[in-house]
């Protein structure tokens, strides 16, 4: 995977507990989950910095402090910036890139 080396590829952000952001959190999914709702209302919430894709892996409460791991940058289209970065350093052309990524698209 050429994503491994992105500082986004698995991710941990804390933040303070409070009612809210704990009703956020009794109202989501089991970890592991992939929700956009979720990461929008929550990143209004504490930050984007600190809920950096819909991906989450895990939410731990740990005393006055929440703490959130998850991956990726989410965005759910399947193209790694970090990877396809790597691929243009390595000497791939944007097309090749694009065909890596999106291998049945139509390329104009």
């Amino acid at each position: 995977n050429h994503c491994r080396m992105s500082p986004h590829y698995r991710w941990e952000r804390s933040f303070a507990a409070d009612q809210r952001s704990a009703a956020i959190i009794r109202a989501a999914h089991h970890p592991p989950f992939v929700d956009d709702d979720f990461k929008i209302r929550l990143g209004r919430l504490v930050g984007f910095n600190k809920v950096l894709s819909n991906a989450i892996d895990r939410i731990e409460q740990r005393g006055d402090t929440i703490v959130i791991t998850g991956h990726g940058f989410g965005h759910r289209v399947g193209f790694c910036q970090e990877g396809a970065k790597t691929l243009a350093t390595n000497g791939w052309k944007a097309e090749a890139i694009l065909r890596f990524y999106f291998p049945t698209a139509t390329i104009r």
